[in-house]
This record gives structure tokens, C-alpha cells and sequence, in this order.
């Protein structure tokens, strides 16, 4: 689904009332309806099944006078039958917008209205685990918070610091952020720092970028009803992986195909050292769906991948490192090629003789470090391929493929550093997987992709060698460049998650990611 800018955002509200219609306090009823679901889950706070009212459990909503404080106003109310609610009135009524201050005066005398003054010292003495809801501003701030709200972020971020049991979550976005990141990266910004953000139908693209999603937490969407049909046709160029676009790319198996209608992936990879990459990225590429799979390995580490992984073929290779291609290169649908293959000079005039005998191929790892040294390389890049570089591979190659001065700055702002990652996808005919939290797909087209799965736990070595191995094996059985890459950065993130949930963030390792891959 598109991803909309502020502008849009308000466009998208202003549709969904005239054209439902519906009024704008029902549509914040709603917001507010979906945010008080996600606080019960998260609370455990169960009153509409007849369950007790957890008694070691306080709800506290900082609201500042828009908008986005009149979900927040409703939030308590919806919550205030079960369990200790308060709410920290930032303005007056006579401030607050007329939506806001409808919600405000439907409060229940159960909720108790506190001062911005009195809000530190009030969740500092709470003796319960404490929930700080901020409902303080919305995606139609500018600038820095001033004032009352800026004082009151202040408390949030004091509070959440101070105590153990207190949980931040914010809704829409973290109060303070914008909605589009398009300040200097390295700025800080004084900003609510949430662990979980509740964002209205659709990810803001502050949640997504690593210089202001640091602020937001574990993003969750919830989904309001805003019209979908402006939303599907007002693109903005950027978009995020929900249901209904994966189900648009989800590959069909015939029931009647055999192994060869399903594509044969070569995987080039490993060296005597580095055997381990070569394994987790074919073992990636075997639950692809992929037909035939070999791995073109070191001939002395043979036994491993036997071992390791029997359902691939290998093909070897007489060196120690990557030295030489296959004699058929003709057989394979496409390549995956680099994790592992170190930099040795017979592994560059390996890669380049590669890279001139396959018609589309993953490149990751040390084969995008190769083409970053040896720029004449990009030319080699077959039209159709996937570029798989995590944050430090993406600043070579773009210093390389935009020739930038060894101490240049690689990208300003996360606007230029997309705009730098879609110019090398367009100039490739090819898609660029910017790896980490929300992972950044740079599609050929020009669209900007951002993937909703995988979690903390991930940033594990080989994480990225079986995302290779999968996205080639998707490629390999004929998935289009932007579909395979997207479709292939969801299903590991997926499986990350549900690793996550098996083993936790710290004790996850690579290989756990591998039997949690399925379609």
C-alpha cells in the first residue's frame, strides 16, 4: 500500500468524511477504538471478557490540543472502566481543537485530570506497571516541540528513563518527530521516545528511516478505513508491505510442474575460511521453492556441504577461494553471488567472468565490495539483477558508482541517501535491498519499498547470506526483479519473527531463521 505525506494524510481524512461519509469524531472513534485494542493486548487488560481488572496496572495519556489528542482523550475514556486511568491535560479546553475538546468533556468521572506540573511526580510514585500514552501531537506538527508540549516530552522521556515498569506508547507518531525525515541525519531530535508507536492505517515514513525510527519502537499499524481508493491512487512514491500486495506476487505451484519448471539457481559462494555463508545462503536458496539449486564451492570444502545441505548439487571449484566459473553457465535460471568469497585477485577475474555470463543475479557481500573496488565492474551488471548491501556495503558502492572523494559523506539526509540508492536501481535496471529495521527495497521503477517483517534478533552473522540465497532462488524461478526482492525480504523478516518468538533477540542465531521460511 502507498505510503502518504503529510499533505496527503489530511487529504486522505478530508476524502473518507465526504465521500463515506463519515463525521471526523466518528473517524477519531474509530482511531481511538483500534489504539485501546492494542493497549488491552499489550496491558493484558481484558475487561470486556469478564476477566478481573489487573490491579497492578496504571494508564496514564499525555494529550497536547489537536487531533491527535482527541484519540488520545478517547483512548482513556475507552479504558477507563478497567484498569487506573489518568490523563495529563496539557491545554485548556478553550485551546483545544472543537474534536479534541468533544472527547475531552466525554471523559467519566473515573478519570483522574492531571496538571502538566503534577505529571512527573504522579507516575514517579505510581507503584504499578505504568503505560504513558502519547496522544501529544500528530503528523501536522512542524518544527521542534515548543511550550507546554516540548515540557511535557521532557516528562515522558524522565519518567520512561526512571522507571523500570513504565511503557511508552505513542500514537501515530512519537511526539516531536515529523512525518517526513528530511532534516540533516545526524540530527537529534527532541522527541517522545516510544517502544511501541501505533501509526493510523499506514506507516509515516519518520517510522521507517533509521535516524527517527530509533524513536518509535516496535511500529504497529492500525487500520481506521480511510479511503482506499485515494490512497491507491495518490502514490507518493513510497509504499509498505501489507496483505494485499503480497498476495498480488505470492508465486502459484502448478500441480502437475516437475523440478525443471521451478528454475536452477547457482550459488557462487564460500571459500576455505568462510564455508559457513556458503551454506546458510544455499541453505536460504532451498526454501525458495526453486527447482535445482547448486553450490559452486572450494572442491576441498565439498563435505560440508554435503552435510549441510543434501538436496544441492554441487559444482567445484579447483581453488582454495573463488578462481574459476562453471562450463555451462547456460543451465542456470540465475546467480547468487559474494557471501564469503573474500577479495582475492583470482576471486576478481572469477567475478568479473561471471558477472559477464549470467543474465540476472543477487549480489551480496563480498561481491559488491569487489565491484566497490573495481568500479568498471557496474557496467557488468546484468539488467534485472537484486543488490543486497547492509548500511556500510551501501556507502561504497555509492561513493564508487557516484565517484565520491574517499572523505565525502556517502548521502546528507536520509532524503539523499534514497535518492542516491534509487538513482543506482534505475541506472541498473536492477533492485537495491537496503538490509536493516524496515529493510528499504529500491525497485527499477523507481518506487521505494519498505518491509514490515523482522525484528532486533536479526542482526546476527548470516542473516543476510540467507536472504541472498532466497531472493535468488526466487529469481531463479522467474519471480520479477522488484517482486522477488520484496517478496523475498518479507518471508525472512517473517521467519525472524517467529525465530524471535522461539528463542528471543539475543539467543536467535542465523540458522533458527531457516526452518521458519515458508509461503
Amino acid at each position: 500500500m502507498n505510503i502518504l505525506t503529510g499533505s496527503q494524510i489530511r487529504e486522505a481524512d478530508f476524502r473518507t468524511m465526504n465521500y463515506e461519509p463519515v463525521s471526523s469524531i466518528c473517524l477519531m472513534e474509530r482511531a481511538a477504538s483500534g489504539i485501546a485494542d492494542a493497549v488491552r493486548n499489550e496491558a493484558d487488560i481484558r475487561s470486556e471478557t469478564g476477566l478481573a481488572v489487573p490491579d497492578n496496572t496504571a494508564v496514564v495519556v499525555f494529550c497536547g490540543k489537536g487531533n491527535n489528542a482527541g484519540d488520545g482523550y478517547a483512548v482513556a475514556r475507552l479504558l477507563s472502566d478497567c484498569t487506573d486511568m489518568s490523563v495529563v491535560r496539557v491545554f485548556p479546553e478553550n485551546e483545544m481543537t472543537p474534536e479534541c475538546r468533544e472527547n475531552f468533556r466525554r471523559l467519566p468521572s473515573s478519570v483522574r485530570i492531571l496538571s502538566l506540573d503534577d505529571s512527573y511526580s504522579e507516575c514517579k510514585q505510581a507503584k504499578k506497571n505504568l503505560f504513558l500514552i502519547d496522544a501529544l501531537s500528530g503528523t501536522g506538527i512542524k518544527g521542534r516541540p515548543r511550550g507546554a508540549v516540548s515540557v511535557a516530552v521532557k516528562a515522558i522521556n524522565a519518567v520512561r528513563q526512571s522507571c523500570s515498569r513504565a511503557v511508552t506508547i505513542s500514537v501515530d507518531l512519537p511526539s516531536g518527530l515529523p512525518s517526513e525525515p528530511y532534516e540533516d541525519i545526524d540530527l537529534e531530535y527532541d522527541a517522545v521516545q516510544a517502544d511501541i508507536t501505533l501509526t493510523i492505517e499506514f506507516p509515516k515514513l519518520s517510522l521507517l528511516y533509521p535516524s527517527t525510527g530509533r524513536y518509535a519502537g516496535k511500529v504497529k499499524v492500525i487500520p481506521i478505513g480511510l479511503d482506499r481508493n485515494f490512497i491507491n491512487n495518490n502514490a507518493s512514491g513510497f509504499e509498505w508491505t501489507d496483505n494485499g500486495m503480497l498476495a498480488a506476487i505470492m508465486p502459484e505451484r502448478n500441480e502437475f510442474g516437475h523440478k525443471g519448471d521451478f528454475g536452477h539457481l547457482l550459488v557462487v559462494a564460500g571459500s576455505e575460511t568462510m564455508m559457513g555463508a556458503a551454506i546458510l545462503c544455499t541453505a536460504g536458496a532451498l526454501r525458495s521453492g526453486c527447482g535445482l539449486v547448486t553450490a559452486h564451492i572450494p572442491y576441498c570444502e565439498r563435505q560440508a556441504m554435503y552435510a549441510a545441505n543434501p538436496s544441492a548439487m554441487t559444482s567445484p571449484d579447483r581453488g582454495k577461494c573463488f578462481s574459476e566459473i562453471p562450463r555451462d553457465m547456460g543451465k542456470y535460471s540465475a546467480v547468487t553471488a559474494g557471501p564469503g568469497l573474500g577479495r582475492a585477485p583470482e576471486t576478481v577475474r572469477a567475478l568479473k567472468e561471471l558477472m559477464s555470463a549470467s543474465d540476472k543475479m543477487v549480489l551480496d557481500a563480498d561481491a559488491l565490495n569487489i565491484i566497490s573496488d573495481n568500479p568498471d565492474l557496474f557496467s557488468l551488471i546484468p539488467s534485472g539483477s537484486i543488490l543486497t548491501p547492509h548500511i556500510g556495503e551501501l556507502k561504497r558502492l555509492l561513493k564508487a558508482f557516484y565517484g565520491l572523494g574517499k572523505e565525502e559523506e556517502a548521502w546528507k539526509s536520509e532524503k539523499d541517501k534514497t535518492e542516491k540508492a534509487k538513482g543506482l536501481a534505475s541506472a541498473l535496471k536492477s533492485a537495491v535491498i537496503v538490509k536493516g529495521a524496515h529493510t528499504m527495497v529500491c525497485c527499477p521503477d523507481g518506487r521505494v519499498v519498505f518491509n514490515m517483517t523482522g525484528n532486533p534478533g536479526m542482526a546476527k552473522g548470516g542473516s543476510g547470506d540467507i536472504l541472498s540465497g532466497l531472493a535468488g532462488g526466487l529469481l531463479a524461478r522467474g519471480i520479477g526483479t522488484a517482486d522477488a526482492a520484496i517478496l523475498g525480504v518479507w518471508l525472512h523478516g517473517r521467519a525472524g519473527d517467529k525465530a524471535a518468538a522461539k528463542f528471543g533477540y539475543e539467543a536467535m542465531n542465523s540458522s533458527d531463521i531457516l526452518p521458519e521460511i515458508n509461503f
